[in-house]
């Protein structure tokens, strides 16, 4: 009997150990706990964030780096940029500048000669004056003198007597009027660009305008950036020749202030070869009066010569030594034309008699060469 409960005890015993053993292997394959598996996730994402922030702080500084890095290279490059520009106006300014000495030496040289030649007139116009001296006149003889004896014959040939050269007698000679018109400056020679510059600056506008075959060349397709002049003129006369591509414009824009963009607005001698509207021909007040009469023009691919000559109010546009246009600066017919264009309401249109010149950059290619310019005083 006590060893059947003991068998029976004993088998108990072993049935809950075997219970208890797969208890403890269920539990071990059921894996860690919500706790674990929460810290675990919790330092998965603070790892993540670490991460993150480290790809983010790497970027900023390839990003500082980079920016520095195109901050030094622009540095540089206008650095040169602006060395380059202080070439360029030193060397404009110095043409410039020899420019005006040989003016000024050709100026001085010419009045020194005026001089002289007004002297030398002057001199014999007071000689042509003078009067001849009249010879003094004898008396008289009342009293009877003796009868000379007529001299021998002789073989002896008398003395040779001088010939008497009679003096006309001429009215003075009116002494020479000496210009006061200065000398004729040359503005482009086919090679310097010393007296064209672009707006709003000092340098040449070699993006828009090219030196080509000894004329100054818009380049097509390029910014339009007018031409413009170093100095500003009042009253002069100006001679140029031109041609533009077939189909293009231009124009010569006078008596204008610097612009603050490319294009400068002012009154303009048309330079088109063709176009329906007269007021746009060449040779015209560019959209406002019409050229009187045809006007001949060269072949397309010629140079035509073109002169404009302002005097205080009269303005005068020449096309091939053909004067085509002269109109009154102050006149009311071009004040009502002026107030039915595009100008109307501009009123700095045409306001001022002193200003700059400028060709035209019509987006096309034009040329222009052997510009030439004098200053003209009001008289």
């Amino acid at each position: 009997m006590k060893t059947s409960a003991i068998r029976f005890l004993a088998a108990l015993i072993y049935v809950q150990i075997i219970f208890a053993g797969s208890l403890v292997v269920a539990a071990e394959k059921k894996g860690p706990s919500a706790a674990e598996l929460k810290k675990r996730e919790d330092e998965l994402r603070k790892r993540e964030m670490e991460l993150r922030k480290k790809q983010e702080a790497d970027q900023r500084k390839e990003a500082v780096e980079r920016q520095k890095a195109a901050e030094k290279n622009f540095a540089e490059q206008r650095k040169k940029f602006v060395e380059q520009q202080k070439k360029a106006l030193a060397a404009q300014k110095k043409a410039y500048e020899a420019e005006q000495q040989r003016l000024g030496e050709m100026a001085k040289k010419k009045e020194k000669e005026d001089a002289k030649r007004a002297a030398a007139e002057k001199k014999k116009k007071q000689e042509t004056a003078k009067p001849n001296p009249a010879p003094k006149s004898t008396p008289t003889a009342t009293a009877k003198t003796p009868p000379v004896a007529p001299p021998k014959a002789s073989s002896a040939k008398p003395p040779a007597r001088a010939p008497v050269v009679s003096r006309p007698v001429t009215s003075p000679t009116p002494a020479v009027a000496v210009s006061t018109e200065p000398q004729w400056s040359t503005l482009f020679d086919g090679k310097s660009t010393a007296f064209f510059r672009g707006s709003a600056g000092d340098s040449f506008p070699k993006e828009s305008w090219a030196v080509e075959g000894g004329a100054l060349k818009s380049v097509p397709g390029a910014e339009k950036a007018d031409l413009l002049s170093r100095l500003e003129y009042e009253n002069f006369e100006m001679e140029f020749e031109w041609k533009v591509k077939p189909g293009g414009k231009s124009a010569l824009v006078y008596r204008t202030k610097e612009a603050d963009g490319a294009s400068h607005v002012g009154p303009a001698m048309a330079l088109v070869n063709a176009g329906a509207d007269p007021r746009l021909a060449p040779g015209a007040l560019a959209g406002l009066l019409a050229p009187s009469g045809s006007v001949e023009m060269k072949p397309d691919g010629e140079f035509n010569k073109g002169k404009l000559v302002v005097r205080g109010d009269r303005v005068e546009h020449w096309i091939n030594d053909q004067k085509v246009l002269e109109y009154d600066w102050a006149s009311p017919d071009l004040k009502k034309a002026v107030g039915e264009s595009k100008f109307a309401g501009n009123d700095e249109f045409m306001s001022r008699k002193n200003g700059y010149l400028a060709f035209q950059h019509g987006g096309d290619e034009a040329w222009f060469r052997n510009v030439r310019l004098r200053r003209l005083s009001l008289k």
